[in-house]
């Protein structure tokens, strides 16, 4: 995400569209980045025969304008792109967040704009685990919950059981066959 930003504080005239449309193709498939660039080309020239798509005339937006406004609405566009799937979820979150802030604060450069979000995302922490998760101690590696229940405790290895025992923020509850460890 700072490396997408970075590269589009420092797009010279015209490729930002390029760019864009470059950094979209490493979160989503079927941007088709080639093709809408010959196309808009074809579009600019007049010599279209139908109309541009939702995608085209944001990205044209984009070509003459090239503000911050237009970029986001550019990224949008290309989310909403039939056909079009979002496979790296939250760094297209974050740089959309990113371009939102940037409109916001247009003091700042895209790069400072990123490396703010990516702070509020890592002072929020992670957000894959519901309020209530059942999962191995490879699965929650790294991760911490609020309450953390071990089942079978002496069938486990030290190693996870250090693992599962450190996952829980307020209380550990902890189930086993015998009260010793390892089980007899």
């Amino acid at each position: 995400m700072i490396r997408i930003a970075r590269s589009l504080d420092n797009a010279g005239e015209g490729n930002l569209v390029s760019m864009l449309l470059a950094a979209a193709a490493e979160l989503m498939t079927n941007v088709e980045a080639t093709s809408t660039l010959s196309r808009m080309s074809s579009i600019q020239a007049g010599r279209n025969r139908t109309p541009p798509s939702t995608v085209e005339a944001a990205l044209m937006t984009l070509s003459a304008a090239q503000t911050r406004t237009a970029l986001l609405a550019a990224l949008c566009a290309l989310e909403e792109k039939p056909g079009v799937k979002v496979y790296r979820r939250r760094a297209f979150y974050a740089l959309k967040d990113t371009f939102s802030l940037s409109v916001s604060t247009p003091g700042r450069s895209l790069a400072d704009c990123a490396s703010s979000i990516r702070e509020q995302r890592r002072y929020r922490g992670d957000q894959r685990i519901p309020l209530r998760a059942i999962g191995s101690t490879l699965l929650l590696k790294g991760l911490e919950c609020d309450h953390a229940m071990i089942l079978d405790a002496g069938s486990m290895s030290t190693n996870d059981l250090y693992v599962a025992l450190s996952r829980g923020a307020k209380s550990v509850t902890v189930f086993s066959r015998s009260p010793l460890y390892p089980s007899p």
